[in-house]
């Protein structure tokens, strides 16, 4: 390859990481549906034809930032599980959701083009298939694998429930027999009640709850993570990221300190009463020593800290 071709392929894929940036940095603030390219060559300094050599059409700029948004959680998906014990399928499962819930809380926004609401006037292409089936592809695997295991609990779907509508009968088949073939029609149903229920509560906390605090009239809209320090050691087994019922409370000199509330099962009602926040331990740090600092999220209003999270 000349030279000459070289240069000009690195100097077109700069500006096409150029335009792509300015448009995302469109969607914070104004939303898929409020994307300009004239907004754009001007945030840039184009000459306002010079755009459409990359991208023909608004829609062409979207299917490309909707690509690489899939395919960077698709990427970050697969990440997660390809660091976990291959038998450990519940460690899996929770280590994907982990996964998807990180990467959607630091893109907010490209979360919200590819799962929010459709964008008026936009059909997304074939182009799009792919990348947007490589996360269901890694909980679908999980869940197959689990299968070929015998792992997984039959739990045969109750009697007398009105047949499914005909479309959705269809499409739950198609379903089944691309992404979990062979694995029994009761567990694919449970995995997709998962599947709704992971990105539902996802949507939930980006969208909804800072929705409804704001109507309420707070001026913080999201959970606050504060900087504190462990008064004990603290261990954990699987190598995923926990979060520790914790009381954090404020030493005389100001600093932060958090110590474990008690048993962190899901019955222990008393942890849960003593708690005001939850202690994170990130998946590299299994171990913890006394003394050590940490990020905990703050469950109610016991401080007086305005940090939130970094959306």
């Amino acid at each position: 390859m000349p030279a000459s071709t070289g240069l000009r392929a690195r100097v077109r894929a700069e500006l096409t990481a150029e335009i792509k940036d300015e448009a995302r940095r469109q969607l914070a603030e104004s939303g898929a549906s409020g994307l300009s390219l004239r907004a754009i060559t001007r945030a840039l300094g184009m000459a306002s034809s010079g755009i459409y050599r990359y991208f023909p059409s608004r829609d062409d700029l979207l299917t490309a930032l909707i690509v690489d948004a899939y395919d960077s959680l698709g990427t970050v998906a697969e990440e997660a599980d390809a660091r976990c014990t291959r038998d450990d399928f519940g460690t899996r499962w929770a280590a994907v959701g982990q996964a998807i819930r990180g990467w959607a809380r630091s893109h907010p926004h490209e979360y919200a083009l590819v799962y929010g609401s459709p964008v008026p006037g936009y059909r997304a292409p074939q182009d799009t298939i792919g990348p947007a089936s490589r996360v269901t592809s890694v909980l679908a695997g999980i869940v197959n694998d689990a299968s070929r295991e015998g792992a997984l609990r039959h739990d045969p779907a109750p009697t007398g429930l009105p047949p499914l509508p005909a479309q959705a009968a269809a499409e739950a088949r198609r379903l089944a027999e691309v992404a979990f073939p062979g694995t029994p029609d009761d567990a694919v149903i449970r995995a997709i009640e998962a599947w709704t229920q992971l990105f539902g509560m996802v949507s939930f906390e980006l969208f909804v709850r800072p929705a409804l605090r704001k109507m309420q009239g707070h001026s913080a809209l999201f959970r606050r993570t504060v900087t504190v320090t462990v008064e004990e050691e603290v261990k954990t087994s699987a190598k995923l990221t926990h979060f520790l019922r914790a009381s954090v409370t404020r030493n005389d000199d100001g600093t932060l300190v958090a110590r474990l509330t008690g048993h962190q099962s899901s019955g222990a009602l008393t942890s849960m009463a003593r708690a005001n926040a939850l202690l994170i331990v990130p998946e590299t740090s299994p171990k913890v020593a006394k003394g050590s600092q940490l990020k905990a999220l703050m469950l109610d209003q016991s401080l007086d800290e305005t940090s939130v999270f970094p959306l």
